[in-house]
């Protein structure tokens, strides 16, 4: 009985396992119709971007405005990772993928950037 278990676990480890689509672990896509415009979104978004600038002087960093939203991904932790990614621009010209991960837990209030990318 223990090697049958044993092997039924090793195969969905193995396998990947998944739930409805989603994998365990992994980074689930998100629906989000609303884009910028979902309050919960635009707050993440700001938060991401103050703290992208506190951590980058570079001029792109401190000018990107956001202007689309190309993709948003959560995962489940001991908490949240929100991972967006943006389509941002400088001065009405230049464009850039900006990518956001952001951890939160918001039981206890806590938000932090965990790592962002910047790419021209």
């Amino acid at each position: 009985m223990k090697t049958i278990v044993f092997v039924i676990a090793a195969l969905l480890v193995v396998g990947g396992l998944s739930f409805g689509g989603v994998r365990v672990g992994g980074y689930s896509e998100q629906e989000a119709k609303e884009g910028l415009n979902s309050p919960k979104l635009r707050e993440l978004v700001l938060f991401g971007l103050k703290e992208l600038r506190s951590r980058d002087n570079s001029i792109e960093a401190q000018e990107l405005i956001p202007i689309k939203l190309v993709s948003y991904h959560t995962q489940v932790v001991a908490g949240i990772n929100h991972k967006i990614t943006l389509e941002c621009e400088i001065n009405n010209k230049s464009k850039y993928t900006v990518e956001l991960v952001i951890y939160e837990r918001p039981w206890e209030n806590v938000r932090e950037l965990t790592s962002y990318t910047l790419q021209n």
